[in-house]
Parts: C-alpha cells; structure tokens; sequence
C-alpha cells in the first residue's frame, strides 16, 4: 500500500467526477491517504465519525447550536490566514507567522474552534452556511450520485487500488459538496489580495487555493512539516510554496513542481532556536533517554527493542512521549512494554518537545520529524529502521546524523562505547545548513516581507 500512496497524487487528478469546477476525489486525497495509513479505527468515536466524512459536519452542528443560519458580514483584510488542520505543530506554526503580520492588515479563517487566533481577527468558516447553502448542498448531492454513477469507473478504480469502500468514497463526495458551498460562501464575502495556508492539499485549504485563483488572488503555503511521504504535500497549486531549506526546495523539484513556485525562507517553528556546530561536548555517562513515538500501534515492535537494550544500562531514565495527535490515548501500551523490565520510565503525551529534548543525553526515533529537532539541540539520535514501518527516508539519515538500529545489540554495542555514541554529531551542522536554511529567528519575517512584496 505504501507504493501505491506515493502515486496518489498522479492518480486523483487523471480523474473526471467534477462537482462545479472541483475534481472530487482530488479533493479527497488526505481521506484517502489517512484511510490507507489506517488512522480511521473503531477504536474511538472520533475516528468512527472521520472514517464516515461526518467530522466537518459535526464541527458545523457544534458551531451552529446557538446560531443555526446566521452567516458573517463581509470581510476585508489585506492578508486571510486559512486555518484547517488541527496539528500541534501546524498551529503553532501558522500562529507564529501570524504574529508576524500586523493584526489590523490580517483575518483567520478557521473550521474549529481550537484553531482560533488569540486576540486576533477571525472567522469560523462554517458562518458561510445559510439555509439556501444548505439547500443547494442537498439538491446537489442527490445530482453527485448520478454523476458519480457515470464515472464509476473512476471511483472503482480509487477503491481497488486504495481499498477505501465506494459508501466511504460516496460519503467523502458528499462533504466535498458541503465545504465547497460553505467555502464559496465565505469567498464570496472577502475581499483580499492574498491568502496564507499551512497546506494546499487538506480538503478546505484545497478549496480556498482553487477559489483564489479563480479571483486572481494570491495564494502561498508554508511547509509544515518535513518532507516525506507525496501524498502529504503533492502537486502544489498554490502559486508559491515557502520552503524551509535547500533539501526541501531538491525534494520538490525532485517530483517534478516548477522551480517558479518554490522560496527558500527557514522554518518559523524554530525561530527561538539556535544552533552552534560543536555545542555539544561528549559525557561519559547517559543519564537519560528519549523515545519519541509516531504511530504507537506500528511500534510495538521498536518499544520492545529499545527496551531490551536499555534493560542492561537500568541507571538510565526513560521518557517515552506519544504523539500528541490523534483520539486516543495509548499509554497503556509503552507502560505495559515497559512494566517489570527495571526500567525507571515514565509516558507522557503532550508535553512541550522542544523542553523534552532540552533535558534528555539522547534519542530514540522512528521516521519523526523529532529527530530534526533533536539534532538543533545536538542530542545524538538513533533511528530505528525495520519492514514493519513505512519506509521513509529521512533527511537527517540521508546527512549520516542518526545510528540506524533494527536490534537491541546494535544499541548495546554504541551504549557501551560512549564516544560511538556522540561520532555522528559532526555531521549535523551540514544537515542544518541544508534543511533550515538559517537558524537565525528572522524565518517568520522573511515570509511576512516576502508576501507583502510579491505580485
């Protein structure tokens, strides 16, 4: 499966059910794509309600309780903010670049309440729902079903090779029909001159992207996270894509996206950060360890490894921190690995990561982004690498910054040597330079001056 997603992103385009000017399953490809990853499990409401395309319909029934067809005024504001992913490090990110901009000159449009700017101007995108909207929502989605059955090639072609069901396709149109009325709706009461998103292939920001440049409104997205897996990032088509360094810049011309469309401009997440080649200094004694998890229910595998390992060095002490996304909370898991092993741990889940690895001698990562970080505060880093994981390169592996381990004897043998441990350090300043651009605190305001300049 993980073959097939990296031609998700060719394969959705090729395809012709269109709803107005809106390929449809285009607008699906993150549905899609998470389907495949298998993050819409029974094993919480919430995914159950993602896994059937009924989670922007109950964020329109939760903002509309007290309201139910009030619909905002128009909107007028140099720059709109488009604000529809709800991932901690998107947020923050979005939200530093924000304050970048003077909050007079900027407006956020936001699809839940969680998204909202603090103190800022802001609109909850589900206000572009009227009950004539809703009425040409239902009307149109019977007429989807007819168009559908036209193309069912097509759809039966997504659901063989992706394995999601024609009713959770069927149903996934059905809210693409809603959000690009409700989107439609919204943009047909703003008046600006550029939009800035974190994504241009999430449903809603795909939308605004497609809308704008309908209006002939500028549209810019600024990378939220490292460059791996198509399906998360592919085609782009905003008019420019604000990247973090060089590698990412090669990672888009790498598949093909127009130079034209690409700048260079740092990472805005790690504007307080700075990065000194040789801060670092070996010790002689790991005290503590870091295990940074992406995917808990593929990792059970990796847990037990580094358990095994450390089982031997049980002075060390163990913070296990889980991904912060997602509905459920699996610390029951690392706490069930970990139990009985004479190991001093303990499971955390949102804890700040930037003071996490501040306060750790090493880490432990899969495929996370993490470990990118972890290289910014020069922590020696250990990757493990097996089939039972997607099979991403990361680029810090790529800079030889990370000991690759598939077994508890290959960590063993770098614990008992510690200045194994610390011999790839040398090489992080290069993988800096090269996937941050500058670490120099001014990533969010070279956005902001590039954006106000272009036209």
């Amino acid at each position: 499966m993980e073959s097939k997603l990296k031609e998700l992103h060719e394969d959705l385009p090729r395809t012709r059910l269109y709803y107005k000017d809106y390929n449809l399953l285009f607008l699906s490809q993150v549905y899609i794509a998470e389907f495949c990853f298998g993050v819409y499990k029974h094993d919480s409401i919430i995914n159950v309600v993602k896994r059937f395309s009924l989670d922007n319909l109950a964020k329109l029934f939760m903002g509309k309780l007290k309201r139910p067809f009030s619909s905002t005024g128009s909107i007028e504001s140099d720059f709109v903010f488009v604000s529809d992913v709800y991932n901690r490090a998107v947020i923050e990110a979005l939200n530093i670049v924000y304050r970048a901009f003077e909050k007079e000159k900027s407006i956020t449009i936001y699809t839940d309440p969680r998204l909202r700017q603090s103190g800022g101007q802001d609109v909850n995108l589900f206000d572009g729902l009227t009950l004539k909207v809703l009425l040409v929502v239902i009307r149109d989605s019977f007429k989807i079903l007819v168009a559908a059955f036209h193309h069912r090639e097509d759809l039966m072609g997504i659901h063989k090779k992706y394995g999601v069901s024609l009713i959770l396709l069927l149903l996934n149109l059905f809210d693409s029909i809603l959000m690009v009325n409700i989107s439609e709706a919204i943009f047909a009461k703003m008046k600006t001159s550029k939009i800035i998103l974190m994504s241009d292939v999430h449903k809603v920001s795909r939308i605004m992207v497609l809308l704008a440049k309908s209006k002939q409104i500028y549209s810019f997205v600024v990378q939220h996270g490292a460059t791996i897996g198509e399906e998360g990032y592919l085609p782009v088509i905003a008019d420019k894509i604000l990247v973090w360094g060089p590698a990412s810049k090669a990672w888009f011309l790498s598949y093909g996206q127009p130079e034209s469309k690409i700048e260079i401009v740092g990472c805005p997440r790690l504007d307080s950060e700075r990065f000194e080649k040789n801060q670092y200094k070996p010790i002689k004694t790991l005290q503590k360890a870091l295990i940074v998890l992406s995917d808990i229910l593929v990792e059970k595998k990796y847990l037990e490894v580094v358990r095994d390992a450390l089982a031997t060095h049980s002075d060390i002490e163990v913070t296990i921190k889980l991904h912060p996304g997602g509905a459920v909370d699996y610390t029951f898991i690392p706490e069930t690995i970990f139990k009985n092993s004479g190991i001093s741990f303990k499971v955390l889940r949102f804890e700040n990561i930037k003071d996490l690895l501040r306060n750790t001698d090493f880490v432990f990562v899969t495929n996370s982004t993490v470990g990118m970080e972890a290289i910014i505060y020069s922590k020696p880093l250990f990757q493990y690498k097996s089939n039972e994981l997607l099979d991403y390169t990361m680029d810090y592996e790529a800079f030889n910054c990370s000991h690759i381990f598939s077994t508890s004897q290959e960590i063993k043998r770098l614990l008992d040597t510690p200045e194994l441990v610390f011999s790839k350090v040398v090489n992080y300043s290069d993988f800096v330079s090269h996937y941050f651009f500058e670490l120099d605190g001014n990533s969010a305001e070279r956005i902001k001056k590039y954006i106000e300049a272009y036209s």
